[in-house]
C-alpha cells in the first residue's frame, strides 16, 4: 500500500509524517499525518476435494455463497470450509479493522466417491424413499449424513461393513454422507 501527502510519494512506512502546506494567499497550515501501514491480507485459498481452507492465519473468516450474491453461509466462521453442493465460494478475511474478501472457489466434486484407503463402497437403493444400505465400509467408520445446506442431521459409527440409514423422517431432497475414511456419497430421497 503506498500513501502520499503533499510533496512526499510513496510513503509505504508507518510513522509520523509533518508537511507544512502553503496558500497562495502565502498563509501556511502543518499537517501532521499519523500512518500505520497495515501488511497486506493473505487471501491465497487451498482447495482438498471438497474442503477450502484459507492461508491467511490469526484472523477470522466468514465463508460465502458466490452463486448466491456473495450470501454469508451461516455458521461457517473456520479457516477451512467443506462443500455440501457444488458450487462457488469465497472467503472474508478479517483482521482488526481490515478484511478483504478472496477469489471465489470452483467445487464440483461433491457427491464424487474419494477412497483414500481403496475403499470400495456403495449404496443402495439410490434414490430411495429414505432407507438406505451403506455396504464395504471399514467396522468402526464414523459416518455423518449432511442435508443440502451443510447441517448434520444424522451421525454414528458403524459396527460392521454393511450399515442402514434411516432418512424416512426427513424432508425429500439430496443428502450426503461424509465417513472418516474419506469417502462421500450423495443420496437422494423421494417418496
Amino acid at each position: 500500500m503506498c500513501w502520499t501527502i503533499s510533496n512526499r510519494l510513496n510513503l509505504t512506512s508507518t510513522g509520523t509524517y509533518t508537511d507544512v502546506l502553503t496558500a497562495l494567499n502565502g498563509c501556511d497550515s502543518t499537517v501532521t499525518t499519523n500512518l500505520t501501514v497495515a501488511s497486506a491480507l493473505d487471501l491465497t485459498t487451498s482447495t482438498v476435494n471438497e474442503t477450502v481452507t484459507s492461508n491467511a492465519t490469526g484472523v477470522t473468516y466468514q465463508w460465502l455463497d458466490c452463486d448466491n450474491a456473495n450470501a454469508v453461509i451461516a455458521g461457517e466462521t473456520n479457516q477451512s470450509y467443506t462443500a455440501t453442493a457444488n458450487g462457488n465460494f469465497a472467503v472474508v478475511v478479517v483482521d482488526g479493522s481490515c478484511s478483504d474478501t478472496s477469489a471465489c472457489v470452483a467445487i464440483n466434486s461433491v457427491g464424487i466417491k474419494h477412497n483414500a484407503k481403496n475403499v470400495n463402497v456403495s449404496v443402495y437403493p439410490n434414490p430411495s424413499n429414505g432407507v438406505f444400505t451403506i455396504q464395504g465400509l471399514p467396522t468402526g467408520t464414523i459416518i455423518e449424513v449432511y442435508n443440502a445446506i451443510g447441517e448434520v442431521v444424522l451421525q454414528l459409527e458403524s459396527n460392521t461393513t454393511r450399515i442402514e440409514i434411516d432418512l424416512q423422517n426427513k424432508a425429500n431432497g439430496v443428502y450426503f454422507v461424509k465417513t472418516n475414511n474419506l469417502v462421500t456419497l450423495k443420496l437422494v430421497k423421494q417418496d
